[in-house]
């Protein structure tokens, strides 16, 4: 993929994740969140490109903004947690 392929991707794929994190109560909550995905995706750009993390981000965004879109928070927030915690474990075996 070309480097403007590249960008155009993670821009849209950051929009999705803004409006996932909407789901925390507080403004101040959505702001802390927010920073904490931009953070796991930075890692995510530099550290990693494989299958499992490209199986994640898909599983993600075809599942996570199906809840959130369904008004079922508690689903949507889980389905963010756990995405993390599959970026995170990826990131940290190729680290």
């Amino acid at each position: 993929m070309r480097m403007s392929g590249w960008i155009v991707w993670w821009s849209v794929w950051i929009i999705i994740m803004m409006m996932i994190n909407t789901t925390t109560i507080t403004a101040a909550g959505r702001w802390r969140r927010w920073w904490f995905t931009m953070w796991y995706i930075i890692r995510m750009v530099f550290a990693t490109r494989t299958v499992v993390t490209w199986m994640a981000i898909s599983w993600m965004t075809i599942t996570c903004p199906r809840a959130k879109f369904q008004k079922r928070e508690k689903t949507a927030s889980w389905c963010f947690a756990i995405f993390l915690v599959i970026i995170k474990i990826t990131i940290s075996v190729e680290v």
